[in-house]
């Protein structure tokens, strides 16, 4: 099952206490220098899967429709930590999503450029902060975050479809049961999560492919769904336009429905550069 809600069914809400941070505009390595790993130990290169036992904390990773999904089982964990989203975005953006089923208080925070852009804990009443803490919020509160809100989603449900609606993230459930490339976490002292090593510093993250100098952050997704109608008119597949803008077909559905009322610029700049047949 792709998307992201299924994590919201009774399999694993309040039973699974995973962390997921999906990368855009980074390498592999760069995003496990940013989680303080060591891309160049040994084992770095391993792969597991994720009901398997670890010691030490560890972070798995694999590619998810145009991002890299770093998935953790650490409590607590370290994707959802400001430090490392800042890393880890350096030159693209990431978005973390951290179930806690400990006082029920889940997390998500979007960075971009280096910046949390915005986050929230879903307290009572819900915290957010960040560079701009009210741009999901309206959203969110739609949705059903928040004391007051009307709603039949838990919060959880309101932050995954925050994930898999704004920034059109998936991950196929079926790929829990597939092999993950994995590296442990060695605690600094003081615990800081490790920013990307000097010797990294020196290779800029790359963007992907066509989005070189592109914009990060969120646009009107207006512009894009107008497009992509187009392109579907004109014969595209949804297949063929997620594949060329580094989207997955179900996020090409949605903003084609407007139901996306956001989407990354990088994103729509890549969309909007589809020549119509």
């Amino acid at each position: 099952m792709p998307g992201l809600m299924w994590l919201a069914g009774p399999r694993y809400a309040g039973r699974w206490p995973f962390c997921l941070t999906f990368v855009s505009g980074a390498g592999e390595d760069q995003v496990l220098a940013a989680f303080g790993a060591d891309p160049g130990a040994p084992g770095s290169q391993a792969t597991a899967r994720w009901a398997e036992p670890a010691g030490l904390p560890r972070v798995l990773l694999r590619p998810a429709g145009g991002w890299l999904a770093a998935l953790e089982q650490n409590t607590p964990p370290y994707g959802i930590r400001p430090d490392v989203l800042r890393a880890a975005s350096v030159r693209g953006e990431a978005v973390a999503i951290y179930q806690d089923i400990g006082k029920l208080n889940h997390e998500f925070a979007h960075a971009a450029d280096g910046q949390i852009v915005s986050a929230v804990s879903t307290t009572v009443p819900p915290r957010w902060s960040g560079r701009d803490p009210g741009r999901l919020r309206p959203l969110a509160e739609e949705l059903g975050l928040g004391a007051a809100a009307d709603s039949d989603l838990t919060s959880l449900e309101v932050l995954l479809a925050l994930a898999e609606g704004v920034f059109g993230l998936s991950l196929d459930e079926a790929d829990l049961d597939r092999p993950w490339r994995v590296a442990e976490i060695r605690p600094q002292p003081g615990d800081p999560a490790a920013s990307p090593a000097a010797g990294s510093a020196a290779r800029p993250l790359a963007h992907p492919p066509g989005t070189a100098g592109a914009e990060t952050g969120l646009a009107d997704a207006g512009p894009a769904a107008a497009h992509v109608r187009r392109l579907l008119a004109a014969g595209l597949s949804p297949a063929e336009i997620a594949d060329r803008a580094g989207m997955t077909p179900v996020g090409v559905d949605r903003l084609a429905r407007a139901v996306l009322p956001q989407i990354p610029a990088a994103t729509a700049a890549r969309l909007l550069s589809i020549d119509v047949p």
